[in-house]
């Protein structure tokens, strides 16, 4: 399956990315679209774009950012808008790192941090296991 990834805000993408790689290293996904963003607009068009054109995608950036350009404030507020009911849920990692699983309808967003250790800690057996029934479908 492939899929679209997303950098908004990110640090230490290029990490980030092979860490990724390196979790979701099952022949069964690639990323096709790969592409960054450092404002909100910019953000909703590639979101728009991504989710026109992939069923999976992966955004990578600060998590816990909670003000109103944050990651998630942004991505709440861009998909509240929109045509389909994205419901959620939460992944925890050692408590200490936080990632989200969003679905609506064919579409599934994986939201992670920027920090490839937590990426890794995130993509635990059951987010692998989510994602292969997912891409087995």
């Amino acid at each position: 399956m492939n899929y679209a990834l997303i950098f908004y805000t990110a640090r230490k993408t290029g990490y980030c990315e092979a860490a990724l790689n390196r979790t979701l290293d099952n022949g069964m996904m690639e990323a096709k679209n790969i592409s960054a963003a450092v404002s909100s607009e910019d953000f909703g068009r590639q979101m728009n774009y991504c989710l026109a054109h992939y069923d999976f995608v992966v955004v990578i950036g600060d998590v816990e950012r909670t003000d109103e350009n944050g990651l998630m404030p942004v991505l709440s507020a861009g998909l509240g808008t929109g045509e389909k009911d994205f419901t959620s849920q939460k992944l925890m990692a050692l408590n200490t790192a936080t990632g989200y699983v969003l679905t609506a309808d064919n579409k599934v967003v994986i939201v992670l941090p920027d920090e490839p250790k937590d990426i890794e800690r995130l993509a635990s057996v059951t987010l692998i296991n989510y994602i292969k029934s997912v891409v087995v479908k």
